[in-house]
């Protein structure tokens, strides 16, 4: 068993912070560079460190002190792991190991070369959540021992009838009106304009589709306004942290994740684990995660009209829903469950901790 501590910040991803809620052992600390991130996902204690000027690699120095015999550092962002760069850089002669948890491979080639780059000089292991993005990772180089395979986990929703009952209630919705949910971070390839473009048409054959956007992110404000374009923005709720999660996924009829590009898929499985029938992209991490046809209705990625068929065929056949939820649910008590997710995790810190690449 080895002693962790958690790095994160204020610009922590989502999916990022989602899973170090679920993983975290009981004896580990989370620590946070400046101001903790507002995800109301994150139910842990953090202890905020002084982030001198805004800089992590001051606050790895404030951090020194504190690590308090951490045989690893877990970074869940890139200022996490300049943190724990500045820490090992500080105490050499007894600086714990270092690991990066990212949601997804980077999307730009520029910024994959770049975190390559780092994992051979040989100073943190990574993970990433598929073994399409671990893929993507070795082919551009990366050792394959410093890079591991961390798939998020998703435990089963309880008390969903009534969470569902709760929630729809609260927004005014009929049994009539299919909600429609996209409950990924607000991120730039997260795909939420095609969720707002796929209600927009579906709303043109349709009386009852509405449009649930939850949560946040570092795209807010351009998701707001392209749904604000649309003409149906009174149908579309913004619900910020009004609702968990697992709240939202038990009042969906329909889960989309319309990705332009892999950007993550903490809320997929979460929503797989759900029960909820989901169309999405066929990006390499979701093809993976929810297979075309098995987990999901799979479309060509950045087409508004393929999306809006995926989700018009769910919403007008009940026995696809049903059998797609039903085939999604089952993959993610198989595959996503959280004991399979902390006996991964278990393996990855003895790798970590043993030397090996890092």
């Amino acid at each position: 068993m080895f002693k962790v501590l958690h790095l994160i910040d204020e610009k922590t991803p989502a999916d990022c912070l989602d899973q170090l809620n679920l993983l975290a052992g009981p004896g580990d600390r989370v620590m946070s560079l400046g101001r903790p991130p507002g995800h109301a996902g994150l139910t842990l204690p953090v202890k905020a460190v002084h982030r001198p000027l805004g800089s992590a690699a001051l606050a790895g120095w404030c951090l020194c002190n504190q690590v308090g015999g951490a045989a690893i550092l877990h970074a869940w962002s890139p200022a996490g792991l300049r943190a724990g760069q500045a820490v090992r850089e500080r105490s050499p002669a007894r600086a714990p190991r270092l690991l990066l948890s990212i949601p997804c491979a980077p999307a730009s080639s520029r910024a994959l070369e770049r975190l390559v780059q780092d994992i051979r000089q040989g100073c943190f292991h990574l993970t990433v959540p598929t073994h399409a993005a671990w893929q993507s990772m070795i082919a551009a180089g990366a050792p394959a021992e410093a890079v591991h395979v961390l798939p998020p986990p998703a435990p089963p929703i309880d008390q969903l009838q009534r969470r569902r009952a709760r929630v729809r209630g609260e927004l005014g919705l009929s049994d009539s009106e299919q909600l429609i949910v996209a409950p990924s971070e607000m991120t730039r390839y997260a795909g939420h304009k095609y969720a707002s473009w796929a209600h927009a048409i579906l709303r043109q054959v349709l009386p009852g589709p509405r449009l649930l956007l939850p949560g946040s992110g570092p795209c807010e404000g351009h998701v707001r306004f392209f749904a604000a374009t649309t003409g149906y923005d009174p149908e579309v709720f913004f619900t910020g942290d009004r609702f968990s999660r697992d709240d939202v996924l038990a009042a969906a009829d329909v889960a989309v994740f319309f990705q332009e590009k892999s950007s993550g898929v903490a809320a997929l499985t979460a929503a797989m684990a759900a029960g909820v029938p989901i169309a999405a992209s066929a990006v390499p991490d979701i093809s993976e995660i929810a297979p075309h046809d098995d987990a999901a209705l799979l479309v060509e990625p950045a087409d508004p009209r393929q999306a809006t068929a995926a989700v018009l065929h769910i919403v007008e056949d009940a026995h696809l829903g049903k059998r797609l939820a039903a085939a999604a649910k089952e993959r993610a008590a198989r595959y996503f469950s959280l004991d399979a997710g902390l006996k991964t995790l278990e393996a990855i810190y003895a790798a970590v901790g043993s030397g090996g690449a890092a």
